[in-house]
């Protein structure tokens, strides 16, 4: 299940680029409600790792990079999706009686919001609402090992995202996920560089691909995708998708 909750601000709205705790702090105040958050934040559920329900878009709308922050002119959006509808609920629940937000010191006015229905696979194309992570641990010969961050045209980009999926649908619905997987980015190699984004959270440093994109798999691949998101630190706003219409 998902929601698209449309705000709202006076004049511009400057957001600086290091915004991934203002984020989840908003997320997670929208989420209040929900009778389990303590275990949402703290905990997720466990398969081969530990895996969160929860998954959301960064702020979508018109806007314009400057020197050190994005800002956005007009309305803009928050997606949020979960496998767990309770979550979603929640969301619901706490917008109907409050609409007022604080965001980077800023307030922000909720004034739409719409629940989406996520039970139908419309299509195998999808664009990402946020960018996706996919990494692999490398052991270095001093023995440290650090997270090697995979853009969609290396050879182990697809493998990765499958295993991440697998593991979800056997966390959040008790499924086997089994079968071909291949996502084939619908973009040149040549374009990379400007879809291949750094971000800095705390005191690390994550790189993730946006695009647009084409998995060849069986749909229940996509239903996994599209609710739990798509790669890895999805409860930090990465890997959230948009499958788009037939």
């Amino acid at each position: 299940m998902r929601i698209k909750i449309d705000f709202e601000t006076s004049g511009n709205f400057d957001i600086p680029y290091r915004q991934f705790e203002n984020l989840q702090g908003l997320v997670f105040t929208l989420l209040s409600k929900y009778e389990n958050i303590s275990w949402l934040h703290n905990e997720g559920t466990k398969e081969k790792r530990v895996y969160k329900p929860l998954c959301y878009s960064h702020f979508i709308g018109n806007r314009k990079a400057l020197k050190h922050n994005w800002r956005y002119f007009g309305n803009f959006s928050l997606f949020i999706s979960s496998p767990l509808p309770a979550i979603i609920l929640s969301i619901e629940k706490l917008i109907k009686e409050r609409a007022y937000f604080r965001f980077c010191n800023k307030t922000i006015v909720a004034i739409n919001y719409e629940i989406i229905d996520t039970e139908t696979v419309k299509s195998n194309t999808f664009t990402t609402l946020s960018p996706i992570v996919c990494s692999t641990p490398i052991t270095l010969t001093s023995g440290k090992i650090y997270q090697k961050f995979l853009n969609a045209f290396d050879s182990d980009f697809s493998r990765i995202l499958q295993a991440n999926l697998q593991n979800k649908a056997k966390a959040f619905y008790n499924l086997n996920l089994n079968g071909r997987f291949k996502i084939i980015p619908e973009f040149d190699k040549s374009e990379v560089k400007n879809k291949f984004h750094l971000y800095n959270y705390k005191n690390s440093v994550i790189k993730a691909m946006s695009g647009r994109y084409r998995i060849n798999a069986d749909a229940d691949y996509l239903y996994v995708a599209n609710n739990c998101g798509l790669g890895s630190r999805n409860a930090l706003g990465f890997g959230l998708i948009n499958i788009l219409g037939e």
